[in-house]
């Protein structure tokens, strides 16, 4: 098989669930807490976990908080997987693709929100234009097919 960034997250994504649940189960909220930490993180999501990998990299301390009783977010709910574009992936490979063809990709799907949680507004195209331009910073953590 071989080893893409997305079977590589979605590997990671599996085995953080299937290490969280049981862990993670029936904790009890304490009834004092007192702890200082050099970062927060609040959600054991793709983001989540990602923050907790740099903050162990650059040594600091952290903590994480997650609603659940199992790792994964809403990463779990879409495969694993998240969009980007412009990579260098692409690039290598001939793809042409475009953090601007990424946003008018977006813009039309952007009205198509799901219920919950209710999201008050259109959509603002500035909010897409951000995702857009800066969602393939992620990507750099993992690396392509080949490389160590």
């Amino acid at each position: 098989m071989e080893v893409s960034r997305r079977n590589l997250f979605k590997g990671m994504t599996v085995s953080a669930l299937m290490m969280s649940a049981p862990a993670f189960a029936q904790l009890e909220v304490p009834q004092k807490w007192d702890a200082e930490y050099d970062i927060v993180i609040v959600g054991g999501g793709a983001a989540g976990l990602s923050a907790a990998a740099v903050a162990a990299d650059e040594k600091l301390s952290a903590v994480l908080f997650e609603k659940q009783s199992f790792l994964g977010g809403s990463s779990v709910l879409n495969g694993g997987m998240f969009t980007v574009a412009g990579t260098k992936e692409q690039e290598k490979q001939g793809i042409k693709d475009s953090q601007d063809l990424f946003y008018k990709d977006m813009m039309p799907g952007c009205s198509l929100r799901p219920a919950a949680p209710p999201l008050p507004g259109p959509p603002r195209s500035d909010q897409v234009r951000t995702l857009a331009e800066s969602a393939c910073g992620p990507c750099g953590r993992f690396p392509a097919p080949g490389e160590p």
